[in-house]
């Protein structure tokens, strides 16, 4: 059955689905989504208040992202074992399953299947695939506001492949869509009531704080304030792995972790399991770079290679088994059924 924004975003067409009322550039700062709504109430239409069939439809979309996200990991040179290993472990994580779960998520995973599909018409150099790319960047804002980050990704791809002419439409959409949300944000600050939970708090320790329990909830270790610590650095030496190693692909990953969970981490009063969904695929897709590359680094034999990529391939595959098995999942999946 429905519950909660299941049923609440429904009555944006309340007569029915159609295109009044849906505007090109966004007339509120927060959720002024009308890809999602409109995908939601079409859902609605067709199979009213039967919740199976809409969650096979969401699920549909959420398989579309471990494809595309496969896609990428081998455009970034990872393995076809290594993309595998990061992509099982990211659709078995708690937030992941609640979050596929939930149609009031549409949104998550509708928009990281835009920002994924943009990101891989973008590195196509096909004839029109940089149009299309901008036409999935502009569908991405209009369906959750987090994708406003994806410029500043694709602006790194440009540089270093030296196409930045590519990229001039993104860049005339992204500075009319910044405009828009810094007018729209300067009028919410001072009308928003106190105490009100999306409350916008940009200070640096607001969001480290937020990085520092949204990463920790990625490994399910939020309620363990040291371990959260060491996550958060190991993090850091990825990133630092990474810089002395001279190898983009991981830092353009931890970009995107980091650049999807910064929307999110200056709103400190409401912290939702659904944030991370992109920042984890991102975040997973970094460790498997690094893994790769250290196994890269420590033999020049490509059958060991390969071996050790399989071995550590299938250790994680266990991990994940183990942890369903475990108390943490169980009661995350009790959590969101009762």
């Amino acid at each position: 059955f429905l519950i909660l924004d299941e049923i609440s975003n429904l009555h944006r067409f309340l007569p029915g689905l159609s295109w009044s009322g849906v505007t090109i550039l966004p007339r509120y700062a927060y959720n002024d989504r009308p890809v999602g709504f409109m995908l939601e109430r079409w859902w609605f239409e067709v199979f009213g208040f039967h919740y199976r069939p809409q969650l096979l439809c969401l699920l549909s979309i959420h398989f579309a992202n471990l494809l595309l996200g496969f896609f990428l990991m081998r455009r970034m040179g990872a393995s076809a074992l290594a993309s595998l290993g990061a992509l099982c472990a990211f659709a078995t994580l708690s937030t992941t399953a609640q979050t596929v779960t939930y149609l009031g998520a549409i949104f998550d995973v509708l928009c990281l299947f835009l920002m994924l599909a943009s990101t891989l018409a973008f590195l196509s150099k096909k004839p029109g695939t940089a149009a299309l790319s901008a036409v999935l960047f502009f569908l991405a804002l209009r369906t959750k506001e987090f994708a406003i980050v994806l410029p500043v990704l694709l602006l790194a791809i440009a540089y270093y492949e030296k196409s930045l002419r590519r990229l001039w439409i993104h860049l005339s959409i992204w500075a009319v869509f910044l405009i828009q949300y810094a007018l729209l944000i300067r009028r919410m600050i001072p009308s928003t009531p106190a105490g009100n939970p999306y409350t916008i708090h940009a200070d640096p320790r607001t969001i480290l704080t937020s990085f520092l329990y949204f990463t920790s909830l990625i490994f399910h270790e939020e309620a363990h304030p040291r371990r959260a610590a060491v996550i958060l650095l190991l993090v850091v030496a990825i990133a630092a792995y990474a810089i002395f190693r001279r190898r983009g692909w991981i830092l353009w990953t931890l970009a995107a972790y980091a650049h999807t969970l910064l929307p999110v981490a200056i709103i400190p009063g409401n912290r939702a399991q659904f944030y991370v969904y992109a920042p984890a695929m991102f975040l997973l897709f970094a460790a498997a770079l690094t893994l790769e590359d250290l196994i890269a680094l420590s033999t020049a034999n490509q059958r060991e290679r390969w071996n050790t990529v399989a071995a550590a391939t299938a250790l994680v595959l266990l991990s994940v088994v183990l942890f369903q098995k475990g108390p943490y999942f169980k009661n995350r999946v009790a959590f969101t059924l009762f």
